[in-house]
């Protein structure tokens, strides 16, 4: 079961996205997912509403959602909004989340009658992985658990090249491996990051917070995302690094979505069990303060 929704975020911004639910009777309210996307990515592409599924499978609720200035218009299958792409920022993201979290805090969202507001998780994949990072950091007391997927560790994701290109021509140039072609960066972007180094230091973010953190590595990524992996796990206040050895920057699947494959089952199945285990504890906690 799913339902499609929008939530204007701003008066040309829109957040597009999908509450997966599973069928079967309910019985209490169910915690929740919240996925995020990364770079180049979108709430339609390759594994996210598989994984979506399968979360609900597991006794959870799962969102996917565009990031507002992500790129993707109304068709959620193609890059239709180079423009809004090109200004995209982390202050931006993390906005977005709190919309969606103010949502499912005013009842606004498809099935959200069958949300638990006090079990709320987060997962992000790439860039989506630091922006859940980010705003974990800034809204603590709102989050559960939080889980990355082949997550960056420095915010600023621009080369030297692409810098020069904008500071020379107002706009610079990134290929998109996936979709085959090259996607607009323009300053607003660059100086988001060089502005923000402080709010964006993603190591100094999961050193901060108490909140337990799962990173999830493919061993097949990038050098740098590897070497990352274990920066944040190093750094991290209550987190754990889980390493899939063969597994690639998208869990060795791609787009669009014909089958899952043994990489991505491990990334899934170790994400459920780590939300689980936090369900458990914060429930052990919650006991223990009744019968005090």
């Amino acid at each position: 079961m799913l339902e499609n929704f929008e939530i204007k975020a701003a008066e040309d911004l829109t957040i597009r996205g999908t509450v997966f639910y599973g069928s079967g009777e309910q019985i209490e309210k169910k915690p929740v997912i919240i996925l995020a996307h990364g770079f180049k990515g979108f709430k339609n592409w390759g594994f996210f509403p598989y994984v979506a599924q399968q979360f609900t499978k597991h006794g959870f609720i799962a969102i996917t959602f565009n990031f507002s200035m992500n790129g993707v218009g109304e068709d959620l299958l193609s890059f239709t909004e180079m423009d809004k792409f090109s200004e995209n920022t982390y202050h931006r993201e993390i906005e977005d989340l709190k919309e969606i979290v103010s949502a499912i805090e005013d009842d606004t969202l498809p099935f959200a009658e069958l949300m638990n507001k006090e079990s709320l998780y987060l997962l992000g994949h790439s860039k989506g992985g630091a922006t859940v990072l980010l705003y974990t950091r800034e809204n603590e007391e709102k989050v559960n658990g939080a889980a990355t997927w082949n997550a960056i560790s420095q915010a600023d994701l621009f080369h030297e090249e692409v810098k020069k290109e904008i500071r020379e021509k107002g706009t610079g140039y990134i290929y998109n491996g996936r979709t085959k072609e090259y996607m607009p960066v323009k300053q607003k972007a660059v100086e988001d990051v060089e502005s923000n180094h402080e709010r964006y230091d993603i190591i100094q973010a999961v050193q901060e917070t108490e909140t337990a953190k799962l990173f999830i590595q493919g061993g097949e990524d990038s050098p740098k995302l590897t070497a990352g992996a274990k920066e944040l796990n190093k750094h991290a206040d209550n987190g754990r690094l889980e390493w899939i050895e063969t597994g690639s920057h998208t869990f060795n699947t791609a787009h669009p979505f014909e089958q899952s494959s043994p990489e991505l089952e491990k990334a899934i199945s170790s994400t459920v069990n780590f939300f689980k285990v936090q369900e458990k504890m914060k429930e052990k906690e919650k006991d223990g303060k009744e019968k005090e």
